[in-house]
């Protein structure tokens, strides 16, 4: 799990930095905007996607991949026990209506 945590971590490092320079250039073609409404409306998408990356790399860390990778283990083993828990329930249900089909 820890190697799996490090690569998503290195990936997100490499996704960093192309995204990194691409918003100096999106500022600069902001900053060209005449249109008032349209310059505030990029502004505002700038600073969600701004944020939104800072997220994903905070999220991306070494530590926090494998905290997440966990959890995601700990959740798919809770459906996998209730997907047991049905089995047995049809299980019981075949059993008391029997197992043969009826003439058609």
């Amino acid at each position: 799990m820890e190697d799996l945590a490090k690569t998503i971590a290195k990936r997100a490092q490499e996704m960093k930095q192309p995204g990194d320079a691409y918003f100096p250039d999106w500022e600069a073609r902001t900053a060209a905007i005449q249109n008032p409404d349209e310059k505030k409306k990029a502004e505002a998408h700038t600073a969600d996607r701004k944020a939104s990356t800072a997220g994903f790399h905070r999220k991306m860390s070494v530590p926090k991949a494998k905290e997440l990778f966990a959890s995601a283990n700990w959740h798919s083993l809770d459906v996998q026990r209730s997907l047991m828990q049905m089995e047995d329930e049809f299980e019981k249900l075949a059993a008391m209506f029997g197992t043969t089909k009826p003439d058609q």
